[in-house]
């Protein structure tokens, strides 16, 4: 006899459909944000440490355009060009003032840039660029600029530079006259035309191209003392030569020429640096125009102009002999201006 018996069925859980409750997700994402967070300073910092290598090898070969300039010419340029106008002997040589960075443009790759100015002219009228010489000045050229920094034009009316030639420690050859362009104690200055026979302290020794900051366009009602920027702008005075305590009481700041504003203007603002203050000094740069004296001098530009670069606690440096390294902030006063004169007489370190 066959019996009809229920059939026992196993019991079974309910299946779990697949994916992430809310807390569970909430979770990973907390953990993707730290991971994240602890990369990220990192990736950026690597990207820096590129960008900062770019920017040593521009210095490089600013350095390398300077020495091939030597080798042809027989002599360094100058910092700056002053010349009597061919037009008006009497007009202010300043109005020429063709930097270095625009006499070794050849050496750069960039000769038909140069060829297309005509160097021979002054490059300003009053206070703007010749009509003949604005296109021509107003070209950004990346061989100028820094990757660090902002790349980018801080005035219309020029191309900008990240890069300055030394005119020594801030006083000229006797020692004295603080801040001036002229006959500074470095290699380069107004109108100089050193050769390797007058770098005494060596050439390994002695300081050529540094690094420095852009500026940026500030309003005309731009208030620089509460609201200025150490690494941006610059303090300004009238009083030349130049004095400790009157940069330091001026309340008078850039307003309408930013730092680094044009490659091809050879003063303080732009394409000339000296070593009285420290690598990213605390203290404001300081720039003075002299209103005094004949049309040789009158409206030069003075300046305690200190290297600075947006790479954190170091600047470049290429010394006379093409070599590049990076300086501390901390770097020893001494040996940084010795590094600044070319025959200063001080036994110091290269390294």
């Amino acid at each position: 006899m066959r019996l009809n018996l229920p059939i026992a069925v196993p019991h079974r859980k309910p299946t779990r459909r697949g994916g992430f409750t809310l807390v569970e997700l909430l979770v990973v994402i907390g953990i993707i944000g730290i991971l994240t967070a602890m990369i990220m300073p990192a990736i950026q910092a690597s990207r820096e440490s590129g960008r900062q290598l770019q920017c040593l090898n521009k210095l490089r070969q600013i350095g390398i355009a300077i020495e091939n300039y030597k080798t042809t010419n027989n002599r360094f340029p100058s910092g700056a060009i002053y010349r009597a106008s061919p037009s008006n002997p009497k007009d202010w040589w300043s109005k020429a003032r063709w930097s270095t960075l625009a006499q070794i443009m050849p050496q750069l790759e960039e000769g038909a840039l140069l060829r297309s100015i005509q160097i021979d002219q002054p490059l300003y009228d009053f206070f703007d660029p010749k009509p003949i010489h604005k296109t021509q000045v107003a070209t950004i050229v990346p061989a100028f600029l820094c990757p660090s920094d902002e790349q980018r034009a801080v005035t219309d009316k020029f191309g900008p530079t990240n890069y300055a030639v030394c005119t020594g420690s801030g006083y000229d050859s006797n020692g004295k006259n603080l801040g001036t362009p002229f006959d500074p104690d470095g290699i380069f200055g107004v109108n100089t035309a050193y050769k390797d026979a007058h770098l005494l302290d060596g050439a390994s020794k002695t300081s050529l191209v540094s690094e420095s900051s852009l500026g940026v366009d500030r309003p005309s009602s731009f208030n620089g003392v509460q609201y200025a920027d150490v690494a941006l702008d610059y303090r300004y005075t009238f009083t030349t030569p130049m004095t400790d305590s009157d940069c330091g009481s001026t309340s008078q700041f850039n307003v309408s020429l930013p730092r680094g504003f044009g490659w091809a203007d050879g003063d303080f603002r732009n394409t000339m640096y000296n070593h009285y203050y420290p690598p990213n000094s605390e203290l404001f740069d300081c720039i003075a125009n002299r209103v005094d004296g004949d049309e040789k001098v009158i409206y030069s530009v003075y300046g305690f102009r200190a290297a600075r670069a947006k790479h954190r606690g170091v600047v470049g440096l290429v010394m006379a002999d093409s070599s590049t390294k990076t300086v501390a902030d901390t770097v020893d006063m001494t040996v940084w201006r010795a590094w600044s004169t070319r025959k200063g007489g001080e036994t110091v370190s290269a390294e």
